[in-house]
């Protein structure tokens, strides 16, 4: 079946694809590197780099994993984010699409409310995901009625891109799975002098509405049942140590549950040791829909999850909201549940994501987000069941 075992490279650009992005070059790495024009950003092409897993077949279901950038345009000052997620080889082993975007100002993540070539949030949400929605669409699962499966997207970001990470899920929750955030700049509510924050967000009253204090006690109850949430840190910036203390102590108050690693401390970088603890945890926070078993379960199974976390153990004890009793400390060597979890070195994990408590919570929160993306009506509901049914890979 050709048309079953299309290599991935071949699934990378459709000519009838999003408006504003163009048709992709691909490096010596084998990144693909897409220009991307929007009026939400002005006129100049940001580069938009797009690594794809091994083995993705045209009816796999897509699971973005969106590395949010720091500073503008494509920079190595804090690390590589591209090379430093490949190494880990968790995109092969969880099945994940890596997608870095690049800005023209310092991204916040924010929309300007007076200058519409600065609008951040809408440039990300409506030309990025969107487009990279309609990109790399999943073909119907064989035998079923036509519908492919919905895609799952996740965000990780730290210090500036931290904010936009947790930002974003809490004001998009119907349509990002889970956040990681390390070492970021969390609890914010006043505009200040941080690099770019006030060209982006241009007034308090405009700030007001992203400040992540201001929005969690809002969120709260949507945010109920099984982690979306992986807070981690810390680096020598104790400010921002400060902040991620402040948010995760806010979010227990709440009963939003989260997972939250405080230390080791590292070096504010990408590729300082914490991001492979992270995208476990994303990756067990929004598990693959195929045929009933998802991929998280099938890596952590065969010692995959274990591979891609490079020794990437967090020795200080999490804690979080609503704290369970099967949510026992782990050991420091980063392996086995440990590392599916994405808290090894000691954690506990809010509401018991993992629990059969949980269990229905997570099949709540897939039946509402499946809900929340498809049509009213008939078809609709059609659609919801078809989902659902089990689906088979091509042999």
């Amino acid at each position: 079946m050709v048309a079953c075992s299309l290599a991935a490279a071949t699934l990378a650009f459709s000519l009838d694809a999003h408006a504003g992005i163009g048709a992709p070059a691909t490096d010596a790495n084998g990144v693909l590197h897409y220009p991307v024009t929007s009026a939400n950003e002005g006129s100049t092409p940001n580069d938009l780099r797009v690594v794809l897993p091994a083995g993705l077949l045209a009816t796999d279901q897509r699971r973005f994993l969106y590395v949010l950038p720091v500073e503008a345009g494509v920079t190595t000052a804090y690390g590589d984010p591209v090379a430093t997620v490949r190494a880990l080889g968790v995109l092969d082993a969880f099945g994940l699409i890596l997608v870095v975007p690049s800005f023209t100002q310092i991204p916040w993540y924010g929309d300007n409310p007076t200058d519409p070539t600065l609008r951040q949030e809408t440039y990300f949400v409506d030309d990025i995901v969107a487009g990279l929605d309609a990109l790399y669409s999943s073909t119907s699962q064989p035998g079923d009625s036509g519908v492919p499966l919905p895609p799952r997207r996740l965000l990780l970001g730290f210090s500036k891109s931290g904010f936009g990470a947790v930002s974003l899920l809490l004001r998009h929750g119907h349509l990002f799975d889970a956040a990681a955030a390390w070492d970021a700049p969390l609890n914010q509510t006043a505009l200040s002098s941080l690099p770019g924050m006030q060209t982006v967000f241009g007034t308090q009253s405009n700030f007001d509405a992203y400040a992540i204090p201001n929005a969690l006690p809002l969120d709260a109850v949507e945010l109920a049942g099984p982690a979306r949430f992986w807070l981690g840190g810390y680096s020598s910036q104790t400010s921002w140590r400060n902040d991620m203390v402040a948010v995760h102590t806010q979010m227990t108050g709440l009963g939003v549950a989260h997972v939250w690693v405080d230390g080791p401390m590292r070096a504010h970088r990408w590729d300082s040791g914490w991001i492979g603890n992270a995208v476990a945890f994303l990756n067990q926070a929004a598990p693959e829909l195929d045929g009933g078993v998802d991929a998280g379960a099938e890596a952590g199974a065969d010692g995959s999850a274990d591979a891609g976390m490079g020794g990437d153990a967090d020795a200080g004890v999490a804690t979080t909201a609503d704290a369970s009793a099967d949510a026992r400390p782990e050991t420091s060597d980063a392996s086995g549940d440990a590392a599916a979890r994405g808290c090894a070195g000691g954690c506990a994990v809010g509401t018991a994501p993992w629990s059969p408590r949980a269990g229905a919570w997570a099949l709540a929160l897939v039946l509402l987000g499946l809900i929340r993306r498809m049509p009213r009506g008939p078809l609709g509901s059609l659609s919801l069941v078809m989902v659902l049914l089990p689906h088979g890979r091509c042999p």
